[in-house]
Parts: C-alpha cells; structure tokens; sequence
C-alpha cells in the first residue's frame, strides 16, 4: 500500500474517480448476469461496509499490486489482517493467478499441539481455519486480472478499530517516514525515541502507522543495502583506520579490470611479532568460502611455545589460482620484513605447490597429514587400510 493512513473508502473512491491525473485504472467493472451489484462503484460502500461476491467477482484489476492494495485497504477498513498465499504460473514462467487470504487461515500441525518432550512453553495459535480469501485470474485476452474468487466469512472476532494499526498487513514505513528516520538515526538517535516523535508528531501512536519492530527492521535492512552496495569501501574504510591506531597494522589490495576489489591481505602488529618468534612452520590453506561472496579465505597459521595456534595474517582471493598465489606469498613476505618460513605445510594444492616453489623454493613444503588421511580414506574405502594408515603417520610424527 501507499501508506498506513490509506482506508479502503479512499481507495475505493480514488479507483473509480474520473480524475486523469491517476494512473490507468486500478480496476473497472465487468458485467455479471449473476450479481445485481456488480456495476455499482466502489466508492459508494461505507468505509466498514462489507462486501459480497457480488460486489467483487468480475471486477478487473490493472496489475497483482493493485489488486493486493485493494484487498489489504479492504481488510483494514474490516478489522483483519491479509497475506499472500498461492501463486501458479505457466509454462512461460508467467504468473496467471494469484491468492490471499487471511492470516489466521490454516492451522497448526497435530504433531505439534500434542508435542510431549516440549522444552519451550508453545507459541499461542494464530490461525484458526478462517476461510477468507481472494482470488484473481490474468486474463489473456483483455490482458487484465479478473477477480475470480471472493470468500468474506471469518471464523474469529475482527479486530475493532482502535486496535486495527497492530495488524500485520496493515503496517508500512512510507519512503517519506523512512527518510525522515534515516536522518536521525545517522545522527545517533535511537529507533525507539525516532518512533515516540513520530507519534507525537501524527497526535498517537494509532495514527503513526507502524510499530517500532517495523521501523527497526527498516533502517537495518536500508543500513544493510548501503553496506552492500558500499563493502569495499566500507572494508577498505575500515583497514585504514586499524593503520591509524596499530602503526604495525600491514594491508595490501588488487583491482580488477573494472577497478573493483580483488584480492586483500591484512595482518597486525600482533601478528608479524608472532611470526618473527615462531615462524619457522606456517601452513596456510584455502578451503574456508563460507563467506557471502563465496571468496577463500587463506589464513597462515604457526604453533608458539605453548603449542597453541597462532595467527600470522588473513586474505581474501577472487580465485584459487597460481598467479593469485604468488601475489599472495610476495605479500606474506613483504608484510613480515621478509623473513622466510623453514617450512611451509599445505593440502597439496597444485596452484599453491608451485607458487611455493616460484616464490620459497628454499622452503621444505610438506603436505597436511589431515588432507592425506582424508584422500587415503576417499580413493581406499578400506577402513583397516586407514587405520594402518593413520598409525603410520602418527609413527612418523613421532619418529
């Protein structure tokens, strides 16, 4: 909807006004042989007045957004709360119906209700097999949607109007109220206070539109697009102000052919002690892309004196290649003064074996005993022969 101020009477009598300045009509009116109401305007129903099949089967409808305002407008002005059921599509991918209903139709699962080993009390019911629904068909050849189906018998109390503004689909943060509340949350105000001037502002909480859940989880959403939309930046942002308060703290970045970020390398003052003391052994491996860009992330690990894992820097690649690999070691070891590891310990990458030998052909490259587990396990499905196996290895740890 266009707003939470907007009632099913306002919608009714925008949609049938003779005002052109509004965009093509939300819905006209077909003729019915069954319904007598069927050409009568909208406009000429009450605001709380209910409507019957007659007064919707038939009716046309521009777009599923228009009929959707339509059909949520109405359930404000009754008392009840709407939602989006089903949906089918052609062939094509093109959607020829679309369904809501209420939002107490259905009902919960038996196995839930009589749940023994319950260990949270239970969620209250919310819906009760209410049957209101409606339904709209797109019709090809006047390429239209036409109300097909209108069911308006509830199987709970309707809401009274007081009470109406708390209702799911009758709640929205307009752009305006969003622009507004973006200005003063960048400003350090809290949504909770933001939503107390709103109301103050429209004379009541009931005439504000929106509760403050809604007005929360609009400004982190618009908050999280802007991240998005900005992450490199906001990293790189990020990077540069860990430089300014560690005088030690090391980073390094690519760019791509379109100048966007590619590759990243970072590691604190912290880290290059560490590696000074206790980087004789690093192994670094690039199986980690639980990430939302799906990117490596290599980390370098060593073990100190206490024998505990210790960090020696991060990066992040756009590939897993033998080029990538190589800026990635000249990196490491340009941001370690150039002190070189003894020893480097992989999974047998074949990319990272020969950046190894490209980049530290003095270093002694050893491969992961987990990884070489993993592959006798994988190509041998003998369990005994991994037993053996593991014994070996665990032998020749030792020896």
């Amino acid at each position: 909807m266009s707003g939470a101020s907007v009632s099913f009477a306002d919608y009714a009598h925008n949609s049938t006004s003779s005002d052109h300045s509004r965009p093509p009509h939300l819905f006209s009116f077909a003729n019915s042989e069954d319904c007598t109401d069927s050409d009568r305007p909208l406009s000429s129903f009450v605001s709380t007045e209910r409507l019957s099949k007659c007064d919707v089967i038939g009716r046309e409808f521009s777009s599923i957004e228009h009929a959707e305002e339509f059909y949520f407008a109405y359930a404000k002005s009754i008392g009840f709360s709407g939602r989006r059921d089903i949906k089918r599509a052609n062939s094509k991918g093109n959607i020829t119906i679309r369904r809501w209903v209420c939002s107490k139709e259905g009902k919960r699962c038996k196995k839930f209700l009589n749940k023994s080993d319950r260990k949270r009390i239970a969620k209250p019911l919310t819906r009760v097999s209410c049957k209101a629904a409606f339904r709209i068909g797109f019709n090809h050849a006047k390429g239209v949607w036409v109300a097909r189906e209108w069911i308006d018998t509830h199987t709970h109390a309707l809401v009274p109007p007081i009470q109406v503004q708390f209702l799911r689909s009758c709640r929205n943060v307009s752009d305006a109220d969003y622009a507004t509340a973006s200005v003063l949350y960048h400003f350090g105000m809290k949504p909770s206070r933001i939503h107390e001037l709103m109301a103050e502002r429209s004379g009541g909480y009931e005439h504000v539109g929106f509760i403050r859940n809604d007005l929360g989880n609009r400004l982190y959403s618009g908050r999280r697009q802007q991240i998005i939309e900005t992450d490199s930046e906001t990293m790189l942002s990020m990077l540069r102000r860990k430089q300014d308060m560690d005088t030690g703290f090391y980073y390094q970045y690519t760019l791509d052919s379109e100048n966007r970020l590619s590759d990243i390398f970072w590691c604190d003052s912290g880290m290059r002690a560490n590696f000074h003391y206790f980087g004789d052994v690093v192994t670094f491996d690039s199986t980690y892309k639980t990430n939302a860009y799906n990117k490596p992330l290599v980390l370098f690990v060593g073990v100190n004196h206490h024998m505990r894992s210790t960090l020696f820097g991060f990066a992040l690649l756009s590939s897993e290649t033998e080029d990538k690999y190589i800026w990635l070691l000249r990196t490491f070891i340009s941001a370690m003064d150039g002190k070189l590891p003894v020893s480097v310990v992989t999974d047998g990458d074949k990319a990272i074996r020969n950046a190894i030998r490209t980049v530290l052909p003095d270093a002694s490259h050893r491969l992961c005993c987990w990884h070489l587990e993993r592959n006798a396990t994988t190509n041998i499905s003998n369990p005994s022969f991994t037993s053996a196996f593991r014994c070996y290895v665990g032998l020749y740890d030792r020896g």
